[in-house]
């Protein structure tokens, strides 16, 4: 695209603008109103929009998901959107709420040019095409964004014939691009095959495609291993509903070709619907302790026969305690290793109580005892010293004396 041809432009208040008149929509009347706030969940995402490659940061990519499902009840009808920052914020949990930010993302999106299709279903070559992510977009000085997407894209985002239900509560829990790629395709695999699990192969070329990196970057396997593939799948497994393994498969001595075995993770029990008590009504019975043990430990990954195998050798409870820790350490980011390791040997060491993890405890014991031994070594040396000198000027005077006899 030229420079003739950009649609955005920088107003004097410093917003985005853009001409109506390449939109037809001169008036207001053209303006969806602004939604309510709803509380989020699911977005059908189209296919083509998740194999798409598209250079966008990882909040960017979140905001433009949160655009689709807002504006998903009026797609094909409006053909302007009309959302509040303070909403846009409060949907992808963004705390500040700096309109020049929150432009800055808008202006990214409506510049970057997707390419639709870049894996086809069957492995070979079906269709090419680019469109710009957004067609329109504006924020007011009153905190007001205004946004449209391609006529082209519309249907295809509308009435998908192939597309991923996508979580979005889950979406936001991402802190990495390469993770949230990467769980978006994996789902969208899952939802189009209409599988609980499968085996996804695919080039290490492939992969840097679909997570947007060159393939001439980390050409050395183990930097992009430690770097990118580890902590993607690390992320995966500790906030999304999936639960992702690895298998790295060699030609010769290299690593060309990545498999993944992704199945989806047994989901939590909802919270019951608020209900008014019927005084003469038996209270419910609440699910057993155990059943819900055996839900969380699913939802962090383990499998059936590991479950049953914690279930009958620990008390729920003491499993339920260890699980509140790995929960929070989770959110902090506090886990460097497998969550599932993590929770097996907090189990086996009780962790209850303790402010540092098994690693955290064994390094610091191995730091103190490194500084127990500098010490007892100091002080050896110390000894030494001393008696070495005293010897020293015991011989001294020895000769002093020889000296003061022969004189």
């Amino acid at each position: 695209m030229g420079a003739g041809d950009k649609i955005v432009s920088t107003s004097g208040d410093g917003f985005v603008t853009t001409p109506r008149s390449r939109l037809n929509a001169g008036s207001d009347e053209a303006v969806s109103s602004i939604p309510t706030s709803a509380p989020l969940r699911e977005l059908l995402k189209a296919t083509p929009l998740i194999q798409a490659k598209q250079n966008l940061t990882l909040q960017q990519r979140k905001m433009y998901n949160i655009l689709l499902y807002r504006a998903y009840p009026r797609l094909g009808i409006d053909p302007i959107h009309t959302l509040r920052v303070s909403q846009l914020c409060k949907d992808l949990e963004y705390r500040s709420r700096n309109i020049r930010e929150i432009k800055e993302d808008f202006e990214a999106l409506k510049n970057t040019r997707v390419e639709a299709n870049i894996f086809g279903r069957d492995g070979t070559w079906k269709e090419w095409e680019a469109f710009e992510a957004l067609a329109y977009a504006r924020v007011t000085a009153d905190g007001v964004c205004q946004y449209a997407f391609p006529p082209n894209l519309i249907p295809r985002i509308k009435n998908p014939r192939l597309y991923a239900r996508l979580k979005l509560s889950v979406s936001n829990a991402f802190g990495s691009r390469h993770a949230h790629s990467a769980w978006e395709y994996f789902v969208d695999a899952l939802d189009t095959r209409r599988k609980e699990r499968l085996q996804v192969v695919m080039s290490l070329d492939e992969l840097k495609v679909l997570l947007n990196l060159s393939t001439s970057a980390y050409p050395q396997f183990r930097d992009f291993s430690k770097r990118v593939l580890t902590p993607m799948v690390r992320e995966i497994n500790a906030y999304s509903d999936l639960a992702v393994c690895v298998e790295k498969i060699r030609e010769g001595r290299a690593v060309q070709t990545i498999g993944f075995d992704v199945q989806r993770k047994v989901p939590l029990l909802d919270p019951p619907a608020v209900q008014l008590a019927d005084p003469q009504a038996l209270p419910p019975e609440e699910p057993a302790l155990d059943d819900t043990i055996r839900k969380r430990l699913a939802h962090f990954g383990f499998r059936a026969r590991s479950i049953e195998r914690l279930v009958s050798q620990y008390p729920s409870d003491y499993i339920a305690a260890h699980l509140d820790i790995a929960e929070e350490k989770v959110r902090r980011g506090a886990i460097h290793t497998s969550v599932t390791g993590f929770i097996v040997k907090g189990l086996d060491l009780d962790l209850r109580g303790a402010g540092t993890t098994p690693i955290e405890e064994q390094l610091q014991q191995q730091v103190h005892a490194a500084k127990a031994t500098a010490l007892q070594a100091a002080q050896q040396e110390a000894i030494e010293q001393a008696e070495r000198g005293g010897r020293l000027r015991a011989r001294n005077s020895a000769l002093e004396a020889r000296l003061a006899a022969l004189t």
